[in-house]
């Protein structure tokens, strides 16, 4: 793993490996909290929303009731249209 990542990260990124090489719903959920965490998303804020494609662990009762709970609106995008749809990579990066 060294020679994929460097080893001066700044203190907010995280990096999780899974057995399989692929997201699963642990990873999903983990990612989540450090999105809650990180734009300081909670029910007393205003509203974010959050743009996802249709994998199924973005889409476990776990996922979405964490989501709800911190005022999350989940929008995912119409299956096999995520190429078509990456609206940031095209309009603000």
């Amino acid at each position: 793993m060294d020679a994929y990542f460097p080893e001066d990260f700044e203190d907010e990124t995280v990096i999780d490996i899974t057995d399989s090489g692929y997201t699963n719903n642990k990873v999903a959920l983990q990612w989540l909290q450090h999105f809650i965490k990180h734009t300081s998303a909670s029910a007393e804020l205003e509203y974010k929303m959050l743009l996802f494609d249709g994998h199924g662990s973005h889409t476990t009762l776990k996922f979405c009731k964490l989501a709800a709970a911190n005022n999350i609106i989940l929008c995912q995008n119409p299956p096999h249209l995520t190429h078509l749809l990456q609206l940031l990579d095209v309009g603000v990066f």
